[in-house]
């Protein structure tokens, strides 16, 4: 499925409705809508390349919030590593 095709002339207008009807009250849910809807879009296309996009969503939303629980212990890190990239030039 292209943006200019036929099928998401269809797909974009049903996604929107439900988006804003049955999803109204609930942000999760909304959000799982549009989860949902991207990985129909994309596996419309090609359906092997599914997984390449739900693992690395997963690993990103992982790295999210194992970043977010350990982010007094990340940021120190991070600016020693910067530091320590900056002197090597």
């Amino acid at each position: 499925m292209t943006f200019s095709s036929l099928e998401y002339l269809v797909f974009l207008p049903i996604v929107f409705i439900l988006y804003w009807t049955l999803c109204k009250r609930s942000k999760a849910l909304q959000n799982y809508l549009l989860v949902a809807a991207n990985c129909v879009f994309y596996a419309w296309w090609d359906w092997r390349f599914l997984g390449l996009l739900l693992l690395t969503g997963v690993s990103v939303f992982v790295a999210g919030k194992l970043m977010q629980r350990y982010m007094r212990y990340f940021i120190p890190q991070l600016r020693v590593f910067l530091n320590e990239t900056d002197s090597v030039k």
